[in-house]
């Protein structure tokens, strides 16, 4: 599971504000908190996958401000409901995934880093 906790000055020690069961890899593959200014809590990016396209990647993130959906995957509204087979995401040797701005997120993996949306789709260069 992950547990959420937050340092609280008046009492110096930290303190748990949720704590979420779920399954992920033991050591986890990745495991970066991604920050938005929408949401109270932070989503953690727990695994990165190459998408179907081959262009786009796919990010697993636990969701820290919902109970109901712990993975924050859009991997099955890709699907149109009439496959017997659903293909599985390709794994990466990740060597870093860091935030770069509220909505940006680099991944670098292999010789190749990729600057990609929340979503994965990679982002355009201005």
């Amino acid at each position: 599971g992950v547990f959420l906790m937050q340092w609280y000055d008046p009492l110096n020690k930290f303190m748990l504000l949720k704590h979420f069961e779920c399954s992920i890899a033991n050591p986890p593959r990745v495991f970066e908190m991604i920050i938005t200014p929408d949401l109270e809590y932070p989503i953690v990016c727990v695994n990165v996958r190459r998408g179907y396209d081959g262009r786009s990647l796919k990010l697993d993130m636990i969701n820290l401000n919902s109970s109901s959906s712990w993975f924050h995957s859009d991997e099955l509204e890709e699907q149109d409901g009439t496959q017997t087979v659903i293909p599985r995401h390709e794994l990466m040797n990740i060597v870093a995934v860091t935030q770069l701005e509220k909505d940006t997120i680099l991944v670098a993996y292999d010789n190749v880093v990729k600057v990609v949306n929340l979503q994965g789709k990679l982002k355009s260069s201005k």
